[in-house]
């Protein structure tokens, strides 16, 4: 066995404490007590020492409520990097449910747990294994009806896709995801003939409770997917309401052609690449021309015009508008409840338009209709930390694989002057499998923020070196700041003309805002306002981040910067 090493300051209770007593892989050493508001009694801080993960320094004293994400524990190939970054999640799921200023009670808890459940991707059973995008799409279809159903907490399709393929017993992923049962299934496709094999698993004893197999016509998926659900939600004692009952029996296109075509596209679209996108453009085509009412496919990836990716070729906020809005609105007109419709236009609002209000009205507008979604970003924009922190929290119950819902925890810590809690989720972040270019790209921009220059330099090093082609404007001037502060001058200047350099060739990625960022650390404030009315006239998307971004400080005192606030049309509640 490796040396035990420190991993950080964590507040926990007595209860807790005893809990992490009982693994043989945790040693904790007692370091002080705090008396958090909202809490009755003292809470005791303990150092947290487990295997293969590498000491980090714990601060001296706690400014804020700790808070962090839940449970979630090594799931099968997945495997995060260290074991020890399991133990950091576990401790993060005992304090968030311990000292939520809402805590649930235990028998209510129970309850939902109770009710919770996974959805594993589908095996593909056909001869041909290009089928493989109809058994991933009738497990994502099967799992957003059972989205649906509020009594149910339903793990996202982001985290249950990590399983795909793994050989871990069933008992073991429940155990790792904090659910009471697992639903798994087979599909096999053979021209206009299905036979979808499914079965509910317990959690906890390996048993099955229910199974079913359907042998149907192609144009009856619809009808399976509700026949599953339904079944699920009746064995797990779920209520469904009317409305609910309503919204999982319909069905989103008459054309089965048009349904296959869609489900191609979503498969397309998850390759991340230039080509799989400019595939998926091709096939959602085809599927409006077969249905003009089919909502869902006036919607994708390709609409949302992601600029700062690399991937789309909209060189501008306006080309972004005004390709995407008119699917958005139409996908409105037909589904006026369609989610990822009003994701979408919620984004372009804030993104392309910088209009915080109209995002907000969104923003509300999807709480209402799923209410454990998520968007950080956007509450950090807004200056809303407490609630981007509580939001995050949330995500991560039902997503705890999910890149994108750590990158939300790591900043929101930051937010919330939690500097030790986002210390302990970057590391626990970059150390495993979700450690993606955006996990990566954040950390980096999070130990920014904290100073910590030579961990920026470590990190972007890192990116670079396993993504080759996102050396976009972000990481640049991130680590650009970085080697200034470190008196890396020439580095910083080489940064600084590449960074001009993509300023004349194309707005994409925000380019003259992090220029304008530079120089402000620099503390040339008249070139730094220089390069902010240039970023203000190209709609850089970075613009809606403004008002928050910490680099930005040494502007804050001068009088053209509410100017320029006033000018992106930050609301006076921000």
């Amino acid at each position: 066995m490796e040396p035990l090493a420190p991993v950080g300051g964590i507040l926990v209770s007595e209860s807790v404490h005893r809990n992490l007593g009982n693994k043989t892989n945790i040693v904790s050493t007692f370091i002080r007590e705090e008396q958090l508001k909202n809490v009755k009694e003292p809470i005791k801080i303990y150092s947290v020492h487990v295997e293969g993960v590498e000491p980090m320094d714990i601060a001296e004293q706690s400014t804020a409520p700790q808070q962090a994400p839940p449970k979630s524990r090594d799931p099968g190939k997945i495997r995060f990097a260290v074991g020890g970054a399991l133990i950091i999640v576990l401790l993060f799921y005992f304090l968030y449910s311990n000292f939520s200023t809402e805590t649930t009670p235990v028998e209510a808890q129970a309850t939902s747990l109770d009710k919770s459940i996974v959805v594993l991707p589908f095996t593909n059973l056909s001869s041909d294994p290009e089928q493989e995008y109809f058994s991933d799409g009738m497990m994502e279809e099967i799992l957003n009806h059972l989205v649906k159903i509020e009594d149910l907490k339903v793990i996202s399709r982001t985290t249950a896709m990590r399983y795909k393929g793994s050989l871990k017993p069933l008992n073991e992923i429940a155990k790792e995801l904090g659910v009471a049962s697992v639903l798994e299934g087979s599909v096999r496709k053979a021209g206009d003939k299905i036979r979808i094999a499914v079965q509910l698993i317990d959690g906890d004893t390996d048993l099955h409770i229910w199974s079913e197999s359907y042998d149907r016509n192609l144009d009856d998926v619809f009808s399976i997917q509700s026949e599953v659900a339904q079944s699920v939600a009746s064995y797990l004692q779920a209520e469904i309401s009317p409305e609910i009952r309503v919204k999982i029996k319909s069905q989103p296109t008459t054309n089965t052609e048009a349904y296959n075509l869609y489900l191609q596209a979503l498969f397309q679209e998850r390759t991340a690449t230039i080509a799989g996108f400019a595939k998926a453009i091709e096939l959602l085509e085809k599927a409006i021309q077969l249905d003009p009412e089919f909502a869902d496919a006036f919607l994708g990836e390709r609409k949302s015009t992601f600029t700062f990716t690399g991937i789309s070729q909209v060189k501008s906020a306006k080309q972004a508008v005004e390709i995407g809005k008119p699917y958005y609105d139409k996908a409105l007109e037909i589904d006026p409840d369609n989610i990822q419709a009003h994701i979408y236009l919620a984004h372009s609002y804030l993104w392309y338009e910088w209009d915080f209000e109209a995002s907000d009205k969104e923003f509300q507008t999807l709480l209402e209709l799923n209410p454990n979604y998520s968007w950080a970003d956007f509450l950090i924009a807004s200056g809303r930390f407490e609630e981007a922190l509580e939001r995050s929290m949330i995500s991560f119950e039902i997503d705890p694989l999910s890149s994108g819902v750590w990158t939300d925890i790591i900043l929101s810590h930051y937010f919330n002057n939690q500097p030790t809690e986002a210390l302990v989720a970057i590391s626990t972040a970059l150390s495993g499998d979700i450690a993606n270019h955006f996990v990566i790209s954040d950390a980096s921009r999070a130990y920014l923020y904290l100073e910590k220059y030579d961990k920026v330099i470590e990190t972007i090093d890192r990116l670079f070196k396993e993504y080759e082609d996102v050396r976009s404007p972000r990481p640049l001037g991130i680590l650009a700041i970085a080697h200034y502060h470190l008196a890396d001058f020439d580095k910083c200047n080489q940064l600084l003309q590449e960074l001009k350099k993509k300023s004349e060739e194309s707005s994409a990625g925000s380019p003259s805002f992090y220029l304008a960022m530079i120089y402000a650390q620099m503390g040339e404030i008249d070139t730094a306002f220089n390069w902010l009315e240039k970023a203000y006239q190209d709609h850089e998307v970075e613009m809606y981040w403004l008002k928050v971004e910490p680099p930005f400080g040494p502007l804050r005192s001068d009088p053209r910067w509410q100017g320029m606030l006033d000018k992106v049309g930050f609301p006076k509640w921000l």
